[in-house]
């Protein structure tokens, strides 16, 4: 039987706002959790005009008056003070990294979901043509700001320019080296952090505002990359349609990759491989740090549980990236606790046989051999 845990209060990022907003009301309402919404300063604008609008149907729907609550004026001494409150039962962050690292927050689960930064590796047995479409879809839906959509592609060396043209008639622009200067000066600030005002916008827009031009139709901006090095702007968490593009010679070389990427900024918690080599495919499953790895179909979709085995989520947990409690899609059940019933109208033991311990003793090593 799940028994809700409680108040819920979820910090939410500043992209995405309102749809990650239904989605925490949509699991408080089917666990009966009550909850606190406690948006991005930057905002309250808009919060102060959309939770009002959320409460009045809550409570015309005939939820109980206060189920929500959402917080005003957002200050980091505030989001505290709540978040350590004992009337708080847990804790949903949402890509909200600051928080989670420099707010402690005892005695309660936290779940953290983020966005990621999700590695691709096309395997040469890959279907090419159909790797490449559900990359650009993927990537360029939202624009960048989809749970878990691939950021990075690595591909082997037999196969790399195959992989390149495939993906410029999908919708990919690969920047030159004075593009790419250009995209840096602007897009990044303060050495790797992204500014804020790209959040969300599309390939085009990027580009005439960093000073060059692409063609109309073109999706997704694309850095080739030698490697991974010290301060790469591309290893960051990017929320917009941007990828980075590696060829590595075999598929060992291009696993250890994707386990660099993975750590390199604590960001990933998604895998994809495009392959039809079941081998190799294992050897993937076995060895990445992630809590889901997909494939032969898109990051975003199959990450949130549209069309895959995953549970529907827009809040992928990111326990393998260092935060949270959980590594799995985050949905209603989370935020209960199971109790455990059991009832048994025949016993098969009396506590009248003879050989009553060593019965329970037999019984008791079997239910774990069986397990």
């Amino acid at each position: 039987m799940g028994v809700p845990l409680g108040p819920v209060v979820t910090l939410l990022p500043i992209e995405n706002t309102v749809l990650y907003s239904i989605y925490a009301l949509l699991i408080a309402i089917k666990s009966g959790n009550t909850l606190v919404m406690v948006p991005h300063p930057k905002m309250s604008s808009i919060s102060s005009k959309i939770y009002p609008q959320i409460q009045l149907i809550c409570t015309n729907a005939g939820l109980p008056q206060g189920f929500l609550g959402y917080m005003n004026n957002v200050t980091f001494n505030g989001v505290k003070e709540l978040t350590a409150s004992s009337e708080v039962a847990a804790v949903i962050n949402v890509g909200c990294a600051e928080y989670y690292d420099q707010v402690n927050i005892p005695s309660k689960p936290v779940f953290y979901a983020e966005t990621g930064s999700t590695p691709v590796f096309i395997q040469k047995t890959a279907d090419i043509a159909k790797a490449s479409s559900q990359i650009i879809k993927s990537r360029a839906f939202d624009n960048g700001l989809a749970p878990s959509s691939e950021q990075f592609v690595v591909a082997e060396s037999s196969i790399s320019e195959d992989v390149r043209t495939q993906l410029i008639n999908d919708g990919a622009y690969f920047m030159n080296k004075e593009e790419e200067a250009k995209l840096r000066q602007t897009l990044f600030r303060k050495g790797t952090e992204v500014s804020e005002e790209y959040i969300g916008k599309t390939a085009k827009w990027i580009a005439n505002r960093s000073g060059f031009s692409i063609p109309d139709d073109a999706l997704v901006l694309v850095s080739e990359q030698p490697y991974i090095f010290e301060d790469d702007p591309f290893a960051v968490k990017l929320k917009c349609p941007i990828m980075a593009f590696y060829k590595e010679p075999d598929w060992r070389h291009a696993c250890e990759k994707c386990i660099h990427l993975l750590k390199e900024k604590r960001n990933g918690h998604t895998l994809v491989i495009h392959s039809k080599d079941d081998k190799i495919i294992k050897e993937y499953a076995i060895q990445k740090p992630v809590g889901r790895m997909i494939v032969n179909d898109s990051a975003y979709l199959a990450g949130v549980g549209i069309g895959s085995s995953f549970p529907l989520s827009m809040f992928l947990g990111g326990q393998t990236t260092g935060r949270g409690c959980t590594a799995k899609n985050i949905v209603a059940e989370d935020l209960t606790y199971q109790r455990m019933i059991y009832y048994n109208g025949d016993s098969e033991i009396s506590s009248d046989d003879k050989n009553f311990e060593e019965d329970v003793l037999k019984k008791f090593l079997n239910k774990i051999l069986e397990n």
